[in-house]
């Protein structure tokens, strides 16, 4: 190349991958240089120009890269980051330098890169601000000068190779702002234009003089957002917070130490049978979610109580209003006692029924402060209402809260009859045919739930025509890329697993007729101590210790002492093996069940019984615990079958290292964390693991290996209509043929299943037939993952159903020539399965190289341009 001539600077920079561009915003002449990689598309400092290059593995001469130098360091070249000043918006793209999507705030003209860096920006520089962080910023194209001065500047693509004249550019600078700064929210045209739910409650009406205008919006949405540590004021954010937690777990306590009788009163008031429900109490942590609601309600007629900024105030009354100042003065007292009394006081006349004579003018029900607050509730930024399917939930916690109230109010005035004073109280606001908060809450949601059952909304889950990408919201799942990474992830385990045993097997071997009595509840009991199935249970820990590399202990005075650092690093690399066989487990044994049910998994009956069971070659994980459970009060026994490599992993893991993970873990955190490496499965750190860290971990395998930033909620979406694509109603066939059988002995399928043959110690809903049919119903999960055993992964439903008619045909053709009636002689094999088998196995191994496909080619290119 020659470097020598007169476009000599440009050739010898092009030949290190550099490049000089021009910098005209920032109005000096001579026009500033800055330097680029052509490869890297970032701006370059003179000292890291020749280094960067190398970097590159290009190969200059000494002459070379002292010609590079000189360059860098004539005048016209940007030598410091600080003498780059930001472009002012609207912004062509600098040439040369990489765009990237990422976020401006509408505030100022910061940018970056992360959604929760933007997030951060808004908390520290615009804490004050109207509206959220969502409000102020907008999603734009950026670029950077160079990454020792990492400020990020908005560029508009549009404006490539336009003068900074151009029509377009004014237009940009002089009108855009104007009109992205509308707030006009236009009403409903006509009627029709109203949701159903909202013509029954009327909450446009009510918050019509708001609902036109975004910030009126946003100022009336502020009475909900919940101070936190750096916004907002103390009283009415964690005291207020811990003060409505206390008094609704104290509620709770009071219906845990009270009699059934007591607590049918609070479903059913006059209570008339004997067959009543009775109140159910919530989890702790459930109640923390539940009075978050009646936080933000309190919170909203504090901020109103003397006038708010969006002109917004409850109907209360003179006593409504003194109790709520009391209130206040108590959460404002330096004390550190919670006014827990002080807010039952102000609370009950808001959650029992108002005397509306004493209410001056016409009758409305927003004279009622908990009307005005759902519609408060159910108000979005865009000035809409939620819909019916969202709204449900606010009056169940609703109906809680009232509940609580009452039974609050009413062992608090009893006078030894606890189920008189309760009734007395209940009949105020349960009596049927009243008008009280409780039975207006009641009807809403009947009606709420009625509209959501009823309403064909729009399908937020699709599936591609080749049944190969399935979409649920704003994210993309590739079935093939799923396939592949779930692949990828029994390799990885397996690799872990081999170094974590140094190698070695142990003698490992699980006997087919492995006892496992599946309804022995004592505690302590497992399949896994029902044999010996390795040389020695310790055997790992044996070759640990024989490992000087290992460093795990030594002998002092002649006594043993442990390395904590070494058992430290140990305990580490479970833990990291144990999240990635929890994940395998979660997404490939079967259907998915919820996060906190998952994390209950037990291989050893502990307080309630254990979830992990064996039956001849196959583990078993079973679901004991279920949302259904909390509201009916029942157990659960939903079981899911491991594949055979899954089954291999967990026996190697729980057989081999569990044993002495739980005894290293012993040594460093005492004998409560060993009881629970002793019950539980998935563990981390000394600790089982919470649901928090299982959703993370699910987050990150579906951003790492599958390239979808999904978490779990919307994955459970996507599993669903995996089942309906890939494996649809194959199995309802199978459940009929049962059903026939049981009729032919005149009885239904749920009865023989009930009464006839029952397993001892099983619930009754799970009788052998019936476990037989989950186990096929993970067979064919596993088909699909492409994880069984000598089936290839499954085609779309739809297209096996294609092929299979596309066999038939070809199998009942008449041979040219013959009779119109001449009979077909039956195929020797049947067709339809080979030309299923053939196909899927092909398609599965084409879906294999697709995922990588670009992959493979971009980094082909870059390798083959290294040289030139």
């Amino acid at each position: 190349m020659d470097v020598d001539g007169p476009d000599g600077d440009t050739k010898l920079l092009e030949a290190a991958s550099l490049k000089a561009i021009p910098l005209p915003h920032l109005q000096q002449m001579p026009t500033p240089l800055l330097v680029t990689c052509s490869f890297c598309e970032i701006g370059l400092v003179p000292n890291a120009a020749v280094s960067h290059a190398k970097s590159h593995k290009i190969n200059l001469t000494k002459e070379m890269r002292k010609r590079i130098q000189t360059i860098m360091l004539r005048p016209e070249m940007v030598k410091a980051p600080g003498d780059i000043s930001l472009p002012k918006s609207p912004c062509a793209p600098i040439e040369g330098l990489a765009q990237e999507k990422g976020y401006a705030c509408t505030l100022c003209s910061y940018c970056c890169t992360g959604l929760s860096t933007i997030n951060n920006h808004f908390s520290a520089k615009h804490r004050g601000a109207e509206g959220t962080c969502k409000d102020n910023y907008a999603e734009a194209t950026v670029q950077m000068f160079t990454p020792q001065f990492k400020k990020y500047f908005a560029v508009i693509p549009i404006l490539t190779n336009m003068p900074l004249d151009n029509l377009f550019t004014l237009y940009l600078k002089e009108h855009v702002p104007a009109v992205e700064a509308i707030e006009v929210l236009n009403p409903p045209i006509d009627h029709n234009e109203v949701p159903p739910l909202v013509k029954n409650t009327a909450w446009n009406e009510h918050l019509a003089a708001y609902t036109g205008d975004k910030q009126k919006v946003r100022l009336l949405l502020q009475l909900l957002e919940l101070p936190t540590s750096k916004r907002g004021e103390k009283w009415l954010g964690e005291r207020l917070r811990k003060t409505v937690e206390g008094y609704m777990k104290e509620a709770s306590q009071m219906g845990t130490n009270s009699s059934l009788a007591i607590r049918c009163i609070l479903m059913e008031c006059p209570r008339l049978t004997q067959n009543s429900d009775h109140w159910i109490i919530l989890p702790e942590k459930t109640i923390e979610v539940y009075a978050r609601l009646l936080h933000q309600w309190t919170h909203a007629i504090m901020l109103t109580l003397e006038g708010h900024e969006s002109g917004y105030t409850f109907p209360l009354t003179d006593e409504d209003k003194s109790n709520a100042m009391a209130l206040r003065e108590a959460l404002r007292a330096d004390s550190t006692d919670l006014p827990i009394d002080t807010f039952h006081v102000f609370i009950k006349p808001l959650l029992y029924p108002k005397n509306h004579g004493l209410v001056p003018g016409s009758y409305s029900k927003f004279n009622e402060p908990f009307e005005c607050f759902y519609a408060l509730r159910a108000l979005r930024d865009d000035g809409n209402f939620q819909p019916a399917d969202m709204v449900t939930q606010t009056f169940a916690k609703f109906k809680y809260f009232i509940r609580g109230t009452v039974l609050y109010e009413g062992l608090k005035v009893s006078t030894g009859d606890h189920l008189a004073a309760v009734t007395r109280e209940a009949q105020i606001n349960f009596t049927p045919g009243t008008t009280t908060p409780m039975n207006q809450t009641i009807d809403y949601q009947r009606l709420a739930s009625s509209i959501a059952m009823s309403t064909a909304s729009p399908p937020i889950t699709r599936v591609s025509a080749c049944g190969m990408y399935i979409t649920y919201g704003p994210y993309t799942l590739s079935v093939a890329k799923w396939r592949e990474a779930l692949a990828r992830l029994a390799d990885e385990i397996e690799a872990a697993l081999d170094e974590l045993c140094l190698h070695q097997d142990f003698g490992l071997h699980v006997p087919k007729n492995t006892p496992d009595d599946w309804g022995n509840d004592t505690r302590g009991y497992s399949w896994t101590k029902n044999g010996t199935f390795t040389e020695d249970k310790r055997g790992l820990l044996a070759a640990m210790l024989a490992t000087p590399e290992l460093k795990l202990a030594k002998v002092e005075d002649g006594h043993l002492k442990f390395n904590h650092a070494s058992i430290w690093d140990f305990i580490h690399k479970c833990d990291a093996v144990n999240e990635k066989i929890a994940l395998l487990v979660f997404l490939t044994a079967g259907q998915t069940p919820r996060v906190s049910e998952f994390i209950e998994h037990k291989y050893a009956n502990s307080t309630r019984p254990r979830t992990f069971f064996r039956d001849g070659n196959d583990n078993w994980f079973v679901t004991r615990r279920t949302k259904v459970e909390s509201r009916k009060e029942k157990d659960s026994f939903s079981p899911i079958k491991c594949y055979p490599r899954l089954t291999n992993i967990t026996d190697t893991y729980f057989l081999v290292v569990r044993p002495v993970e739980a005894e290293l873990i012993k040594i460093t955190h005492g004998e409560t964390q060993y009881q629970v490496y002793s019950e539980y499965m998935w563990t981390k750190a000394g600790s089982r693991v919470t649901p928090e860290q299982m959703r993370k971990s699910i987050l990150q395998f579906n951003t790492k290996y599958c390239d979808v930033t999904m978490g779990i909620k919307d994955y459970r979406q996507i599993g669903v209509e995996m089942v309906r694509t890939f494996i649809g109603s194959e199995f309802e066939m199978r459940e009929e043929d049962l059903d026939t059988l049981a009729a032919q002995a005149n009885h239904t399928l749920h009865m023989t299943r009930l009464r006839y043959a029952p397993e001892e110690g099983k619930l009754p809903s799970m009788s052998s037939d019936l476990l037989l049919r989950f186990g096929r119903a993970s067979e064919a999960w596993w088909e699909h993952v492409g994880c069984r055993p000598g089936y290839p992964p499954l085609l779309p439903l739809r297209i096996r159903q294609e092929l299979r008619e596309t066999a038939a045909q070809q199998t009942t053709k008449v041979p040219q020539g013959g009779p119109a009636n001449a009979p077909v002689a039956a195929p020797v094999v049947d067709t339809q399965v080979i030309i299923q088998a053939v196909t899927s196995a092909v398609v599965a191994e084409v879906q294999k190289i697709i995922p990588n496909l670009d992959t493979l080619v971009r980094r082909a290119v870059a390798e083959a341009l290294i040289p030139i």
